[in-house]
């Protein structure tokens, strides 16, 4: 039986690193996307012969041949933002321990008999909160640095 005929249940979207790739219709239960869109986005090679469409391997990195020289350009400035970045947050991460963290600590252990120790504790609690936001953050930057140094063979 095919397609052609058959009604439409539903749309998906396609994504690849958070990013739209394309919508995906589903028929009888099965998603169908458009090839093109999928194959480019997972750096295979498409060709059409024909009525035949051939997906060729994955090229190393997701990258294809003709677009090697831009796109390892585009990641060499996306390396320098993201280092950029990286060395933003780390001073950020510095500076939250030292002008919040360390100081609501110090209150609290130079004024051990403060009836304000409770909202002291509270604002220490915060700052710890927001320094693991931080951290996270970092990491996650320095695993976007792990990945672009990867694609460029570093």
């Amino acid at each position: 039986m095919g397609l052609i005929g058959q009604k439409v249940q539903g749309i998906f979207t396609v994504e690849k690193g958070g990013k739209k790739v394309a919508d995906a219709i589903i028929i009888n239960g099965t998603a169908y996307a458009p090839v093109r869109a999928v194959s480019e986005a997972t750096g295979a090679i498409l060709t059409v012969e024909g009525k035949k469409i051939i997906m060729g391997d994955v090229v190393v990195g997701g990258v294809l041949p003709s677009r090697d020289v831009s796109v390892s350009s585009e990641l060499s400035t996306k390396r320098d933002e993201v280092v950029a970045e990286i060395e933003k947050k780390a001073q950020q991460i510095a500076n939250h321990k030292e002008l919040r963290i360390k100081v609501w600590e110090t209150f609290i252990k130079e004024n051990p008999n403060s009836t304000t120790i409770p909202q002291w504790q509270a604002s220490l609690d915060e700052a710890n909160t927001q320094l693991v936001q931080f951290e996270n953050e970092l990491a996650f930057y320095q695993a976007e640095l792990a990945q672009i140094n990867a694609a460029l063979g570093e």
